[in-house]
């Protein structure tokens, strides 16, 4: 189950936390998602997100809480639709996670990341449409 959460990271209670926050959790898992220019970009919110779950993965656990990413300028819409994707794809590929949550402490980050996690399907048939998916 992929979901957004309200509140504040350190305080719920999952096998991973991805980042240095957290001491109720079993693991800390880091993925950082800045360059050396202090700017984080789509590409590395992509791989940090991805690099965390087959961590996550590698290691057996069944429950992972990503916090949103850090400064570094990026939009906490185009965050959302990067993170949730790589949590979608992940999950397609057959994962033993029973639960991926992003836990967004304000209201502006947990209603970009909730508008993405609360949909439940997109059906595309048909080649022209799919061609590329999610990238194309």
């Amino acid at each position: 189950m992929i979901k957004s959460i309200q509140g504040d990271i350190t305080e719920l209670d999952f096998d991973a936390v991805v980042n240095a926050a957290g001491s109720r959790a079993r693991h800390i898992i880091h993925a950082e998602v800045m360059g050396g220019d202090k700017i984080n970009g789509p590409d590395m919110v992509r791989a940090a997100t991805r690099n965390a779950l087959l961590k996550a993965e590698e290691m057996n656990l069944k429950s992972i809480a990503f916090p949103a990413p850090g400064a570094g300028g990026l939009d906490f819409d185009l965050a959302a639709r990067i993170m949730v994707c790589e949590a979608r794809r992940h999950v397609a590929g057959g994962s033993a996670l029973e639960q991926i949550a992003f836990v967004l402490f304000d209201e502006h980050g947990y209603r970009s990341f909730n508008r993405i996690t609360g949909r439940e399907a997109i059906v595309c048939l048909g080649d022209s449409i799919t061609y590329g998916f999610p990238f194309g």
